[in-house]
Formats: structure tokens, sequence, C-alpha cells
């Protein structure tokens, strides 16, 4: 029956695992088909735009770089000595050589007169040029801006330019000559490779092509030319591609970019044939691995369960071993968490019981040793000769501490009557050291009726007063018992000597420790005594600065019962 009850199970759960395992895999298949189809159209656009603005930023660098540089000459001495005199022309190519050695496209210069014919150049096959046209002049006619003008010339050593920059020069509210600057084809190239795409296009706003990657979109006279356009999509020598366009208004440059469009007929093809061979493997995989599955955690059951019936009779040191990863080994954890606690709280309480068992029949050999009562009997005979009544007082100080420590049968006490014990065992040390002892107890109204172990402070109080007087005549204690939320903290502050850092880490090392040292009483058996009762997170804490004294404090939980503290 059992056997028949783990093989439904095990069935059960291989079922479960295909099914909840491929829906969410179909429903990724086609996110993913989506997404790659979305993200590569996405991503052909985002790059010809990105790829437009970058260009535009570059080549308006450049070309506010010119003009900037241009003003600078058209207002420079030299320059206009030059065109009225034609003096100083090594002081003129002085300047422009300092310029254009820096600039990331390079250039040749030309000055030119009023009447275009040419008065010297950088290049000296171009010093004796032709007269500039009359109809290109009046297109320079304004000294206050900068004129673009798309030429190809060819120079020496293949060198070519594209685009010429024209600046008047003006003296007297007259033009005297121009400044012509033309800028390398092959430095506006470097400006242009190196995008993320397949065709960069610069063009003036006639689309006169001033620059570009691909001769193929070279029409008639230099301009831009494709075979169709519909929108931002071109055809281009039988292929697609997506167009972005950006256009400077202060220039009236533009930028094209264009990217192959992407073949979605090919992508699809290839997405279904991949999609159906790893469909494939991940069935037969998944169909494996959900049977692995299966028996191991029917493996798993079947050991839980032999736990279970061991716990019912009893049996507690029977514990369960599940290494399989999961919420089995989890669940098996918690079972060996759960008998280690119950184990753990069986040997907690035996060792409550010897503690508080110890404490009661031991307290006056591990407490009152024979020297207390020797010293307070001592004290009682030489203070009958010199004042009776003060006598009597510490005989019945000693009688109601004596009658207290002794009381059997019962292990807890409210604090008004511990704090009185703590109070008459004070008293009595007052009078042996003849008023070298002061000591002060400040006990919240409010927490006299809580219980607490009978004779918790006890060893605390005698431990300030052992080693209060080392190396000092006189001593303070002060003990204060207040409520702070949820919590009881009781303090026990003395200026004695205080203990030294090293001493102090072993003394709270000691406390730290699970173990109890039969042989040690005072601190440690208090401390262990309240984590016993309360718990692992209650119990001492001690502050101390040599030569300054220590503070010890008890923190106890505030337990409320209908309605009282």
């Amino acid at each position: 029956m059992m056997d028949k009850k783990q093989h439904k199970f095990k069935e059960k759960t291989r079922l479960l695992f295909l099914k909840y395992t491929f829906i969410p895999i179909v429903f990724l298949f086609v996110i993913f088909g989506i997404s790659i189809f979305s993200y590569a159209s996405w991503k052909v656009r985002n790059d010809t735009v990105k790829a437009s603005q970058e260009t535009m930023l570059a080549f308006n660098r450049v070309l506010a770089t010119y003009e900037k540089e241009m003003i600078r000459m058209a207002n420079n001495e030299y320059v206009l000595d030059y065109l009225t005199q034609q003096k100083k022309s090594n002081l003129v190519f002085e300047e422009f050589y300092g310029f254009n050695l820096q600039q990331e496209v390079k250039s040749i210069f030309h000055l030119v007169d009023m009447k275009g014919f040419s008065l010297t150049s950088s290049s000296s096959e171009d010093y004796l040029a032709n007269e500039i046209p009359s109809y290109r002049l009046k297109r320079w006619k304004n000294p206050k801006q900068m004129v673009i003008d798309v030429q190809t010339n060819y120079f020496s050593y293949n060198k070519v330019t594209g685009l010429t920059l024209i600046q008047p020069v003006g003296k007297d509210g007259e033009i005297v000559g121009y400044l012509i600057y033309r800028l390398y084809d092959e430095d506006f190239q470097k400006l242009l490779f190196g995008k993320n795409v397949d065709i960069v296009v610069i063009a003036d706003q006639y689309e006169r092509i001033i620059a570009t990657t691909s001769n193929r979109v070279k029409g008639l006279m230099g301009k831009f030319s494709v075979d169709e356009r519909e929108g931002n999509e071109i055809l281009l020598d039988s292929k697609k591609y997506i167009l972005a366009e950006n256009q400077d208004s202060l220039y009236g440059v533009q930028v094209k970019t264009l990217i192959q469009k992407p073949n979605y007929q090919e992508v699809l093809v290839s997405y279904l044939l991949l999609t159906t061979i790893s469909s494939l493997v991940l069935y037969f995989l998944v169909n494996y691995l959900a049977k692995k599955m299966s028996e191991r955690n029917s493996q798993s059951v079947s050991v839980l369960m032999s736990g279970l019936d061991s716990l019912k009779t009893g049996e507690l040191t029977n514990f369960v071993e599940i290494k399989t990863g999961d919420e089995f080994e989890e669940l098996a954890d918690h079972y060996n968490k759960m008998l280690k606690n119950l184990n753990q709280l069986l040997l907690r309480n035996e060792e409550l019981t010897y503690v508080l068992q110890r404490d009661e029949i031991k307290f006056l050999q591990s407490q009152f040793n024979p020297h207390f009562l020797f010293n307070m009997l001592e004290t009682i005979r030489y203070t009958m000769v010199s004042d009776q009544d003060k006598a009597q007082r510490i005989i019945l100080t000693l009688a109601r501490l004596l009658r207290y420590s002794i009381h059997q049968g019962q292990n807890w006490e409210i604090l008004q009557k511990d704090m009185d014990y703590i109070s008459d065992y004070l008293a009595l040390h007052q009078y042996r050291y003849n008023n070298r002892l002061t000591y002060q107890i400040d006990l919240d109204p409010s927490l006299t009726k809580v219980e607490i172990p009978k004779l918790l402070l006890q060893p605390i109080v005698e431990n300030s007063i052992k080693y209060g007087y080392q190396n000092q005549t006189n001593l303070t204690i002060k003990i204060s018992v207040q409520a702070q939320q949820d919590k009881i903290w009781i303090t026990v502050e003395d200026d004695g000597p205080g203990i030294a850092t090293k001493q102090l880490s072993e003394i709270e090392a000691n406390l730290r420790q699970e173990i109890i040292n039969l042989s040690s009483i005072g601190l440690y058996n208090t401390d262990r005594k309240i984590k016993l009762i309360y718990g692992e997170k209650y119990g001492l804490k001690i502050k101390s600065t040599l030569g300054l004294g220590t503070i010890v404090q008890i923190e106890l939980p505030l337990i409320k019962d209908d309605g009282d503290v």
C-alpha cells in the first residue's frame, strides 16, 4: 500500500514538474522572440540617430573652431597689412600654421584680394589660381558672416579638399580681401569612420556632399542620391536602409546616417529553427530531471515519515539526514533542530533545577562563610561593651538575615523583600566597618511586587565589598532598580579600585561560556541562572574603569500578569 502511494506521488510530481516547466518556457520563447525583433528594429534606428547626432556635434565643433579663427585672422594687423600693402607675409603664415597644426581637420590657406585674385597661399600650386568669379564674390560680401561653400579641389600628394570656408576682411567699412580655408577631405573621413552605421554623409543645405564614407550615395553634381525613398527607409543598390537625418540651423549643414535594414524573414526562420532544436533538447532534459526529482522527493518523504513515527514513540535521538538542497532538506533541518531544542530544553530544565537546589542547599557554605559569621560575632562582642543599643540592632539585623537566607522551599521572592535582605546585609557591613561603608538603594515603587529569583543580588554585592576596600578605606555602593519598557534593569555601582582591562575581558569571556563550572560561584552562577530562567538575551553586563569603580547591570524581563506587573 505504501509503495503504491509512493509511486502515485512520484508520477504526480513528475507531471507537475513537466507542466509547470514547459508553460513558462513556451512563454519565454514567445517573449524572447518578440524582444529580439523589437530590439533589432530599435537598435538599428537608435544607432542611426545616435551616429547622426555624434557626427553633427563633431562637424559643428570643427566649423565653430574655424569660424572663431577666421574672425580673429580677419582682424589681425598682419593680414590687413598684407591685403593692403603686400607686406609681412611670413607673419601671416606664422599665424596660420600656429593654428592649423593643432586642428583635427587641417586646411589650405589663401588670401584673395577684393577682386578675387589670389595673393598668397599655403599651397604653391594654387598661388597663381584664376580669378574667382564675380557671382561668388557677391555671396561673400557680408564681412560679419563666414561663408560655407562646397568645392572639390585636387592637390599634389593625392590631397583633396571638399569644403571651403570664406571670411571677408574689412577695413574702414570696406572689403579689402578674403580669407579662404580649404579643409582636407581625408581629415573629415576620420571624423566619419568608426560610427556604428554603414554610411555617413555630410552635405550642405542643397544636399551637395561635403564628405561621405561611401561614394555610392553621390549622384550628379556631387549631390546625395538614392534609388528610392519612403519616409526614413531608402533603397540603395537593391538593399534597404534606415535613414536618420540631422540638420544644423546655424551653418545649414545636414548629416545623414544609413544602416542596412535587417532581413526579418531570415531572422524569423533562424529563430524558429533555434526554438525547435532547443525545445526538443529541453523536453528530453526536463523529462529526465522530472523523473530524478520525483524519485528523490519520494525518498525524502519516506525519511521524514520515518522520523515522525519515531517521535510519536518518544524517541528524541532519531535525527534524519536529507541532502537534496531543496525544501525537503530544509524540513529535515527544522525537524533536527526541533529534536535538538527539545533535548536542550530537557537539559536546561535539569540544569536549572540543579542550580536552584544547589543555591539553596549550599547558600550558607558558599555565601555566609565562617569568616563572615565570625566577623559579625566579633563586632557584636566589642559593641556590647561600648554601645549595647547598637549591639542589639546588629543582633536583630543578623537574625533577620539568617532567617531569610535559610528559609526552605521558596526559590522566588518579591523585589521588596529581596531588597530588604540586601539592605540588612549592607547594614551589617556598615556596623562592622564603623560607617566607612555608605550605601543607597533606589527601588521603583511600581516594581516592589515583581518576583525575581531569591538572593539574586547577594553575590554581586558581596563582590563589591570583598574587592572594594583594596587600596582604600571607604566605599560607596549604590543599588538602583528601574523599569524601562518591557525590561527591568538592576544596577550595582561601587567606587572601588575597578577592574583591569585584561581581567575584565577574562570575566566577560567566562560569562559567555555555556558549560557550568561546578566549582565557581558569584558572577558566573548569577549570570547562568538568569539565562537558564529567562533566556540567552538576558544576564549580566559589567563596566569598569581602573581607579574609578565598577558597574554591574542585571537585565531581566518585565512580566505583567492580570494587569499588574
